[in-house]
């Protein structure tokens, strides 16, 4: 290969590793942008008033994640236990209990965290209200349970109308409890009676590692530039030593 050739190779190369990785750094750029203005979406949520979910179509609660929310109605079965929920190092369950509102409708109730019995055969008792109630809490989507494989998603029984759960599938929760349930969970308010442990932990602006992935990006690309353009000086003072 002559000099000249692989000059313009180097050339190449270090231009598009330089292109790459500022693509990659402006795309992080972007992620923050976006989380920014997920994240002022979710604090005017929590700033807007409670919303009355009688009336208010199951399509467009999921667009209010992390609002106030309240309904008038009643706790009925089932109980879904979400397995293999941490809390203070110990592990336990999340109770979700089925709501029956006023006009009809159901949805699920995240009750809050109880620890797990010693062995996988017991169950937790968890007691139901039997009375009508006005219920408050904050809408939300299901809590997150890492990949989910094989059968997972469906609920395994594990006593009288109560069952244990990996995930949490709407559709499939629906299909296996008729009426079915509103495609979103309420969280209840920590104030509410007939809950268990309601330490709930609201999302966080996760901005600043984006940002700092950004600047990673950035300087690598800038090292690259730096390396060639060394390397442009140590070929011209080569050349100029022997011009042969």
């Amino acid at each position: 290969m002559s000099l000249a050739s692989s000059v313009w190779l180097r050339a190449v190369l270090a231009t598009a590793a330089i292109a790459l990785l500022c693509s990659l750094g402006n795309w992080q750029l972007d992620r923050a942008r976006q989380k920014r203005a997920l994240h002022a979406g979710f604090t005017r949520q929590l700033a807007a008033p409670a919303l009355e979910l009688t009336l208010h179509g199951a399509e467009s609660l999921p667009d209010q994640a992390w609002r106030a929310a309240v309904g008038a109605g009643h706790y009925g079965p089932p109980a879904l236990l979400l397995d293999n929920r941490m809390r203070d190092g110990k592990v336990g369950y999340e109770v979700l209990s089925g709501f029956t509102l006023a006009d009809g409708r159901r949805l699920l109730v995240n009750r809050g965290w109880l620890p797990a019995p010693p062995t996988r055969d017991q169950v937790p008792a968890v007691e139901l209200p039997i009375a009508d109630m006005i219920l408050r809490g904050r809408l939300a989507p299901a809590p997150s349970t890492g990949i989910v494989l094989g059968d997972a998603r469906q609920p395994e029984a594990a006593g009288a109308d109560v069952w244990r759960l990996q995930h949490v599938d709407f559709a499939v929760l629906s299909a296996q409890f008729p009426p079915g349930f509103l495609p979103v969970l309420l969280y209840l308010d920590a104030s509410e009676p007939a809950g268990y442990d309601r330490r709930w932990v609201l999302p966080a602006p996760d901005d600043g590692k984006h940002t700092a992935y950004a600047v990673q990006w950035f300087a690598m690309a800038a090292t690259v530039a730096v390396i060639f353009l060394f390397y442009l000086r140590r070929r011209q003072a080569a050349i100029k030593s022997d011009p042969s």
